[in-house]
């Protein structure tokens, strides 16, 4: 865990800045894209298949997802106790730092990379009609490097350590967040079997989502927790 802090503390402190300038000149090009002659091009043929609201509540899901749960609440206390910047902790300047730095994270500039990203294997499958879901592939396509060689493995190694990783996090985290609530709401305990048991369930529910499909799974579910996320707010605001 300390060897880890180290590398997390070096990165942050060598590429903190640029990663943030990156994500800002994704934002513009993203915003480029959009109200320039290359917004009305079309990636793929056939009619749309979803609605609008649909595909809006699938990015929701994919997009935010649960980690959302935690740190869309709690991100900026964090800040605020830990600002960095050599700003004084529960400071009046950590305050005004740490909600704009929230939505840093979750906000436009955040979803422009998605966007980016997302374009570029859109052109990848619908235009080029290149096959396979690696990303060495798409790699492949743009720079001719083999992806069956050493760096094309290499990337897929780093892509798939960095998602299961990513995924596993959010996980444990929002369940952990869950049965603390529900502890609270219905008395069971929050122990190790009741988080288990919410892992599993929620693993459960992912792949049999997949399984049956986008139309009767994924978009299903996406709707039901876009139509919930709109209603909690307002039962909050209504019950308190």
């Amino acid at each position: 865990a300390q060897a880890a802090d180290s590398i997390f503390n070096g990165v942050t402190r060598l590429l903190g800045s640029t990663v943030q300038v990156l994500v800002l000149l994704a934002l513009g090009l993203v915003l480029y894209l959009a109200t320039s002659k290359y917004g009305n091009i079309r990636l793929g043929e056939g009619k749309v298949e979803y609605s609008t609201l649909s595909w809006l509540f699938m990015f929701i899901c994919a997009g935010l997802g649960s980690s959302t749960l935690y740190w869309g609440v709690a991100e900026w206390a964090y800040y605020y106790q830990n600002p960095g910047l050599n700003i004084a902790p529960q400071s009046p300047k950590a305050l005004e730092y740490s909600i704009p730095y929230s939505f840093f994270h979750w906000g436009v500039s955040a979803w422009a990379t998605y966007t980016l990203a997302s374009l570029i294997m859109a052109y990848h499958f619908h235009v080029r009609k290149n096959k396979g879901l690696s990303l060495s592939g798409i790699i492949s396509a743009i720079t001719g490097v083999s992806p069956q060689g050493f760096w094309g493995r290499l990337v897929d190694l780093m892509f798939l350590i960095a998602t299961v990783g990513a995924l596993t996090i959010s996980l444990v985290v929002t369940a952990a967040t869950f049965t603390r609530g529900l502890s609270a709401l219905t008395g069971l305990p929050d122990n190790f079997t009741v988080q288990a048991f919410v892992i599993l369930l929620s693993g459960g529910i992912f792949c049999m989502s997949s399984w049956i499909g986008i139309n009767n799974g994924l978009q299903r579910l996406s709707k039901m927790v876009g139509w919930g996320a709109f209603l909690l707010p307002l039962v909050v605001l209504l019950v308190g």
